[in-house]
C-alpha cells in the first residue's frame, strides 16, 4: 500500500483559443478578419463582460486527472463534460494506492492515533482485498471493500465555457478542500497559458 497526492496532466489544451473565439463570435456581424491578436483579447475581454460566453464553446481542453474515488464522483456529475475513468470492474488493486488525505499530517502529535488507526485499516482492507480475490471473488465484487480514498485515473475533456463554470464551482472556499486544491492547480495552469481567462473567473485568493 502507498500514498500519493493528487496530480494532473494537461493533455490537449486550445492554444489558438484567442483567433478561434474572437473569429467565431464575428461571425455574428461577419468581420472576422484583420484583427491583431491584442486586439482580439481586448474584444474576448468585453464578450465576458457582456456574458456572451457561447463562442467559448468552440474550444476544448483535456486533462489528465489522478485523485480518489470520492473526488472523481463530484466531477463526474459535470454534465457537459467527457470522460473516461480507470474501472474497479476490470483492475485489480493488490498494490493498493491512495490519495492522501488532507488532513493526514504525520508531524501532528494530535493525529499520532487517527493515523495509526487509518494506515492499520489501510493495510487490513489491502489484505482482505488481495484474499477475496484470491478466493475466486471477481473483482468487480471485491471492489465494494475499496476505501474511497483509493486514487483513479480519469481523463476529463470540456469546452472553455464548460471549464470556467467548473472553475467558479469548485475552487469556491464552499467545496471540498482536496478539489479546491487539484482545481485551483488547474484553473492556475489555463491562466498561465491564456492570461485573459482570468477575467472570467473570481479571485479565489
Amino acid at each position: 500500500m502507498k500514498l500519493i497526492n493528487q496530480s494532473y496532466k494537461i493533455l490537449d489544451f486550445p492554444w489558438l483559443a484567442t483567433n478561434i473565439i474572437a473569429n467565431s463570435a464575428r461571425v455574428s456581424h461577419m468581420s472576422q478578419n484583420g484583427y491583431s491578436n491584442a486586439e482580439n483579447v481586448e474584444f474576448i475581454k468585453k464578450l465576458i463582460m457582456w456574458g456572451h460566453l457561447s463562442p467559448f464553446e468552440h474550444c476544448s481542453a483535456r486533462v489528465k486527472i489522478t485523485t480518489n474515488r470520492a473526488i472523481a464522483n463530484e466531477l463526474v456529475r459535470h454534465r457537459h463534460c467527457a470522460f473516461t475513468q480507470e474501472s474497479t470492474r476490470y483492475c485489480q488493486y493488490d498494490d493498493l494506492t491512495v490519495i492522501r488525505p488532507g488532513w493526514l499530517d504525520f508531524s501532528l502529535e494530535k493525529n499520532k492515533f487517527t493515523i495509526k488507526r487509518y494506515m492499520e485499516y489501510l493495510d487490513e482492507t489491502q489484505s482482505l482485498y488481495r484474499y477475496m480475490i484470491k478466493s475466486g471473488v471477481p473483482a468487480e465484487q471485491a471492489r465494494g471493500i475499496l476505501p474511497l480514498d483509493t486514487a483513479t485515473t480519469l481523463i476529463m475533456t470540456a469546452n472553455l465555457r464548460e471549464w470556467i463554470s467548473i472553475f467558479k464551482l469548485r475552487c469556491d472556499k464552499a467545496s471540498h478542500p482536496q478539489m479546491v486544491e487539484l482545481m485551483i492547480k488547474i484553473k492556475e495552469e489555463f491562466i498561465k497559458r491564456l492570461p485573459w481567462l482570468e477575467e472570467a473567473l473570481p479571485d479565489n485568493s
